[in-house]
């Protein structure tokens, strides 16, 4: 779940995220200037984890990486044009993004033994495909039929998906094997 809601979320917002910041107020100049920025948060993220990567292990990476996340799409249904709340949003997009990249292929390690780590890393990513596949027509959809909001709602609703599948594991295994994050 985690995987596949966080993959279809950067797919789908990576592909349309022009075109929704534009029907979010910005000008064009603004809207492509802010699109760019998610590389950004997502090289901050990476160097953030690489920096202090041994003090928060990979269950709590994915509490943190999809809080951030789901805190970007928050400010993302707040958008009226250009300013702070734009920033927010493709920064923490791009950061949730980034750290979740390196989620992606740290927990399997945590969770599963070493010499089945190849084969079940495979079996867990093969939904995120499809989910990315999907997700750009979805989202167009989405944004023809029912607008810009609704599908900075969608958006919203993967990333709080994606943020409760990461607590929920971490909640159910972290705690005691992988204290990632205060109890």
């Amino acid at each position: 779940m985690l995987v596949a809601a966080s993959a279809f979320l950067s797919s789908g917002l990576s592909a349309h995220l022009i075109g929704l910041l534009g029907a979010l107020g910005l000008p064009v100049a603004a809207a492509v200037g802010l699109a760019a920025l998610p590389g950004v948060g997502q090289s901050g993220a990476r160097l953030a984890e690489t920096l202090a990567g041994h003090r928060i292990r990979p269950l709590g990476l994915g509490v943190l990486a999809s809080g951030v996340l789901l805190a970007g799409m928050i400010a993302g249904l707040a958008v009226a044009g250009p300013g702070a709340i734009a920033l927010i949003l493709v920064l923490a997009y791009g950061a949730g993004n980034g750290a979740l990249t390196v989620v992606r292929g740290a927990q399997p390690m945590v969770l599963f033994q070493l010499a089945s780590y190849a084969e079940i890393s495979g079996r867990l990513v093969a939904p995120s495909f499809l989910a990315a596949a999907f997700a750009p027509p979805v989202y167009a959809a989405a944004i023809e039929i029912w607008g810009a909001r609704a599908a900075m709602g969608l958006s919203l609703g993967l990333a709080l998906a994606t943020f409760a599948a990461a607590w929920a594991l971490w909640a159910r295994i972290g705690p005691t094997t992988d204290p990632g994050l205060p109890v």
